[in-house]
């Protein structure tokens, strides 16, 4: 599957991964939360990130708008069951463009 890794050092990057429990919690080096900021979009958070006190995530606390968000973060795409589906080209263009 294809997502888009958002570090906090303001990095983003497309990436493969396996929509496995412990491959998520790899990325995000953590147990993860699902964090939603629009119909079948989510960001996948660090559930004890802000208790960690990692560090802000000025991409994903743009995407999240209302909150802050800490730690490394990956964009997902749901379908309408809420099964994780890999991004398209035009799907990580928007995600992109909206981080501008």
């Amino acid at each position: 599957m294809k997502g888009i890794l958002l570090r906090t050092n303001n990095d983003v990057d497309v990436i493969e991964y396996k929509d496995d429990l412990k491959e998520l919690q790899r990325i995000i080096n953590g147990y993860i939360e699902y964090y939603l900021i629009d119909k079948n979009l989510y960001l996948i958070i660090d559930e004890e990130g802000k208790l960690k006190c990692l560090d802000v995530n000025k991409n994903a606390s743009k995407l999240a708008k209302y909150d802050t968000i800490v730690g490394n973060v990956l964009v997902v795409k749901t379908n309408d069951t809420g099964d994780v589906k890999t991004m398209s080209k035009d799907d990580i263009k928007n995600i992109i463009e909206r981080l501008k």
